[in-house]
């Protein structure tokens, strides 16, 4: 396709091509491609130097516009919870790297906070090339102690004592019957996210990487890389 005009977004590092057709073409993040030269290793991968994440926000700009509206898709780190067009969002962190060696057909990355008090252990399949994959920002989920248990079960009780709704019974039975860490922090995530206005502290939700700087470290065969990312509030946010 000819293009009539090429554009460096710096801030993004996206790849911006306007074509004769009155089209944009946007290519998402290229730092990839920008450190391919002197990537070789002799460990047979290379773990990139990560672009910033965004946690971008959900902002409507108003009604719909059927087909005048004019928008490109969002970028691959969304995770889009349906197809409504104003459907809420999860953000994702992308994480690149280089496989050199054709053998090398799958990687471990580990991701951690800084205080050593969460991470996530990811087995991935890999090409050799550039690899990119994406992360919930959700990391291992750690049992809950007796207390907040006990804690837990006071609130529902509480709850079902002021509030005979079908949808907290269902949740509670799905908090008591749940047989591992993660499912038990699953069934109460409406109530972390202020459901009915009963709200539990966050640590009692699903463990998640927001704002901040984290560890990223590669695996294969004993051999390791290791570097960080950054994840930072949407800019649009500070005005």
């Amino acid at each position: 396709m000819r293009s009539h005009h090429c554009e460096y977004c710096d801030n993004l590092n996206d790849l911006i091509i306007g074509t004769h057709g009155r089209s944009l073409w946007i290519m998402d993040d290229i730092s990839p491609l920008q450190q391919l030269s002197g990537n070789g290793d002799s460990k047979g991968f290379h773990l990139l130097e990560q672009k910033p994440s965004t946690l971008w926000h959900n902002i409507s700009r108003g009604g719909q516009r059927g087909h005048f509206w004019f928008a490109g898709e969002n970028p691959a780190t969304i995770d889009n919870i349906n197809s409504n067009p104003r459907a809420g969002f999860n953000n994702q962190v992308a994480l690149s790297f280089i496989v050199n060696d054709p053998i090398i057909d799958s990687l471990v990355v580990v991701i951690s906070d800084r205080a050593g008090l969460h991470d996530k252990e990811l087995k991935v399949g890999v090409i050799q090339g550039v690899n990119r994959i994406y992360w919930d920002r959700e990391f291992e989920s750690q049992a809950f102690t007796k207390v907040q248990k006990d804690d837990i079960h006071e609130l529902f009780k509480n709850i079902m004592a002021n509030n005979s709704a079908s949808s907290i019974k269902r949740m509670y039975r799905a908090f008591s019957t749940a047989k591992t860490p993660y499912s038990q922090r699953k069934a109460l995530e409406p109530l972390t996210k202020s459901y009915l206005s009963y709200a539990l502290p966050e640590e009692y939700g699903l463990p998640m990487a927001n704002e901040g700087i984290y560890n990223v470290t590669i695996i294969h065969n004993g051999n390791r890389q290791s570097t960080t990312i950054t994840i930072r509030d949407d800019p649009m946010n500070e005005n």
